[in-house]
């Protein structure tokens, strides 16, 4: 499991130094590692990285195909950052592709968790940056009352909003 870990670390520095085919090669190189060890909590970590690294390469086709190649193994764990971090990903390639309905299904029950458990961020995730989403969402699908609505929200909020939204 160290030697993947040692890989995913690797892959991490390659991409923040601009290298992403040889990030992309140490990622799933961590992924096929984590495979044969069979353990489902730390393959859905790695590719949900994988995914994120992919969505932030512009790639949201694959970091949602990626995603959607263990969602159903969602059940099997009890890392309840992870799994909001799973639809997290899932609903920001939705956004991306163009999807926006489809995104604010999923925008609509990440606030309804995070606000039943009174969370205001989970992994890499405030969740302004779910409000961002389903601002943008609304707006994309002519439903500007409820954009205001969320856009309030967000205004009200003294929560910070990650690098993906900052600009």
């Amino acid at each position: 499991f160290g030697l993947s870990v040692a890989c995913h670390w690797k892959g991490i520095i390659l991409a923040v130094a601009g290298k992403n085919d040889e990030a992309f090669e140490s990622y799933h190189e961590a992924d096929k590692i984590r495979c044969l060890i069979g353990e489902t909590p730390s393959i859905i970590k790695i590719k949900n990285g994988i995914s994120y690294e992919y969505f932030l390469c512009g790639d949201y086709k694959n970091s949602y195909d990626i995603v959607n190649s263990f969602v159903n193994k969602l059940t099997e764990i009890t890392d309840y950052s992870e799994i909001l971090c799973t639809l997290k990903n899932v609903s920001v390639a939705l956004l991306f592709m163009g999807h926006f309905k489809r995104a604010q299904e999923i925008n609509t029950h990440l606030i309804r968790i995070c606000k039943l458990f009174d969370l205001k961020e989970f992994i890499f995730c405030p969740l302004n940056d779910i409000l961002i989403q389903s601002t943008l969402c609304y707006i994309f699908t002519d439903k500007i009352t409820q954009a205001k609505l969320s856009y309030h929200n967000l205004v009200r909020s003294t929560l910070c909003v990650s690098d993906n939204f900052s600009c």
